[in-house]
């Protein structure tokens, strides 16, 4: 497999340029190699590379991410390591004196945690605007329903380690500082039993392939560089542990005539000499339908005409009726919109009187974020309910439900800086 090319030499710019030098490459190269524009073999695999090197150096996060770590960097997987899978230069320290590897838990017990899975998923430009739903199949492995995930023969049980007793670790004396090394036991690791008689099905793995079918919502608005993380679609841990994660990695396909730029949406018309000398009024195609552009007399080639509300979505009148149709076909007494906090609530911490930070709920202080259940909050947009159920009091939040909106379509206008970045909002969106 080639190695990607550097995204500044993929745009023919310095790793100093400008965002408006950025755009300027972005949108010359684009117009180079649009596939309908050029059709040269290669072209298309060209203007993939273009959107993608622009859907990172556009983005100042995205950049900074990448000029620090480079490819690798936007790979936006959990345990992101910024030593690049190389050794960890302080491991052989720490196993020295402490036995096992730096982070790591000795004789940690419980079952173990499955891997996560990638699933690249192509979707159209329409699709990647205006969100949708797709079927995906893939193969993951799943607890062995023979043995129920536990890698012995029915009728079995795991028997105690020989080797560490059960403990799950071995402890040696070094003969240096009359230190005690605790070291992971490699004939059980860790677990502190052994399979005695393994399962026939599954060779006492506790997990077999099988194939897996699941519906993927696609939120509006998401671009090339986005991926989704399903919390729980991974594969089976060995001898009953938990799943892991499904990351679904979107492949947005370019569009016949539009090319998108953040929110914006770009769309190259061709004018004869006659309409740009006497000017025209001509109807465009846009993501929503057909409008009418005026054109005045006397415009130059590269001039710029802007339709607002045309681009990405910010509120769209389709939220209020599927949020509607949710509403009626629920039955709910309210149905209101959410949006899932940036980061997990319950990993949230506050501030003791003595500087001293503290977990709100010490019991996720070892979890991963991305392992926690989401969370949401009220978008505040709009609200659908029941005039009965508001004039018996029943309360809206603990008894409605919840309809979904991406975080970027969202503000919620608590003060005066909310109220200019949704006035910022609509103009730009």
């Amino acid at each position: 497999m080639a190695a990607k090319r550097d995204y500044y030499e993929v745009l023919g710019v310095g790793r100093t340029a400008t965002q408006d030098e950025i755009k300027k490459a972005f949108r010359r190269l684009a117009r180079q190699y649009h596939p309908d524009i050029n059709k040269e073999p290669g072209a298309d695999a060209m203007f993939k590379e273009i959107n993608e090197a622009n859907e990172v150096l556009s983005d100042s996060e995205k950049r900074a991410m990448y000029d620090r770590f480079g490819h690798s960097g936007m790979s936006g997987s959990a345990g992101f390591d910024p030593f690049g899978g190389q050794a960890d230069p302080f491991g052989s320290i720490f196993e020295a004196f402490f036995g096992g590897q730096a982070g790591q838990r000795q004789g940690q017990r419980g079952p173990q945690r499955g891997a996560d899975l990638r699933y690249n998923l192509a979707i159209s430009f329409e699709e990647a605007i205006f969100g949708a739903e797709k079927d995906i199949e893939f193969r993951r492995l799943e607890g062995c329903p023979s043995c129920r995930g536990s890698g012995a023969e029915p009728g079995t049980d795991p028997v105690r380690c020989p080797k560490c007793g059960g403990l799950g670790e071995v402890r040696q004396r070094a003969p240096i500082f009359n230190m005690v090394t605790v070291t992971t036991c490699d004939q059980c690791r860790g677990e502190g039993t052994v399979i005695a008689i393994p399962c026939k099905e599954c060779r006492g793995e506790g997990r077999v392939r099988q194939n897996r079918s699941i519906k993927v919502k696609i939120p509006a608005g998401v671009d090339g560089s986005s991926q989704i993380r399903i919390t729980g679609e991974g594969e089976a841990g060995p001898r009953g542990g938990p799943h892991g994660n499904l990351y679904v990695a979107l492949d947005v396909q370019p569009h016949s005539y539009f090319v998108r730029e953040g929110n914006d949406i770009l769309l190259e018309l061709p004018l004869n000499i006659a309409q740009a000398a006497l000017g025209a009024e001509l109807e465009i195609p846009t993501v929503d339908g057909p409008e009418r552009l005026r054109v005045p007399a006397g415009t130059q080639t590269g001039a710029t005409f802007r339709i607002a509300r045309k681009g990405v979505p910010f509120l769209r009148g389709s939220d209020l009726r599927a949020a509607h149709e949710l509403f009626e076909r629920s039955g709910a007494p309210y149905v209101y919109p959410v949006v899932p906090f940036h980061s997990s609530p319950w990993r949230g911490m506050r501030r003791l009187p003595s500087g001293q930070m503290q977990f709100v709920h010490p019991e996720y202080e070892l979890s991963r974020t991305q392992d926690l259940e989401k969370c949401y909050f009220d978008a505040g947009q709009f609200y659908w309910g029941r005039a009965d159920a508001w004039t018996g009091g029943l309360r809206m939040h603990s008894n409605g439900t919840g309809w979904e909106i991406e975080p970027h379509r969202v503000v919620d206008i608590d003060n005066g800086d909310d109220w200019l970045r949704a006035e910022l909002l609509a103009k730009v969106l």
